[in-house]
This record gives structure tokens, C-alpha cells and sequence, in this order.
């Protein structure tokens, strides 16, 4: 009787992975680009003429953020045929 919910287990532990790998993407672009608004503030505070390391900060910043926005479409794919099958 519950052989359908165990055929459907493996998709299941897809997705949860798809949505801790975007969370987990999305929190580290979060903390790379909190961490640049950081370092800005303090070299302008300070009176330095530059933010050395701002530049790959934001594209640290912005990688991790599109691997996150990916990995959530990945899951939505996921989500939305396995829901059609089922109808």
C-alpha cells in the first residue's frame, strides 16, 4: 500500500538536497555581500580612496547568489513534473 511513497522517496531527497544547496548558496552570497557594504563603509569612514578587494567581493557575492537562484529553479522543475505526473 505505501509502495508508491517509497518509489517517490529517492525524488523527495532531490529536492530537499536542490533546496539546502540554494539556501546554503544564497545565506554564503548574503554574508559576501554584507561583508562588502562592511568593508565600503569602513574605507570611506576611514578616509581611504579605495575598497581594495570590493570587486571580487561582489562577484563572489553575485556567483553564490545565481548558483542559489539555480538550484531553487532546478527544484521547482522538479516539483512541477512530479506534480503533473500525478494527475
Amino acid at each position: 500500500m505505501r509502495a508508491h511513497l517509497r518509489a517517490d522517496l529517492e525524488r523527495l531527497r532531490r529536492r530537499a538536497n536542490l533546496l539546502n544547496a540554494g539556501i546554503l548558496s544564497s545565506l554564503r552570497g548574503g554574508l559576501c555581500a554584507t561583508l562588502l557594504l562592511a568593508i565600503i563603509f569602513l574605507t570611506e569612514f576611514m578616509g581611504f580612496k579605495y575598497a581594495y578587494g570590493a570587486g571580487l567581493l561582489f562577484i563572489i557575492a553575485t556567483y553564490f547568489l545565481g548558483v542559489g537562484l539555480f538550484r531553487f529553479a532546478q527544484e521547482a522543475k522538479i516539483s512541477i513534473s512530479a506534480a503533473d505526473e500525478q494527475l
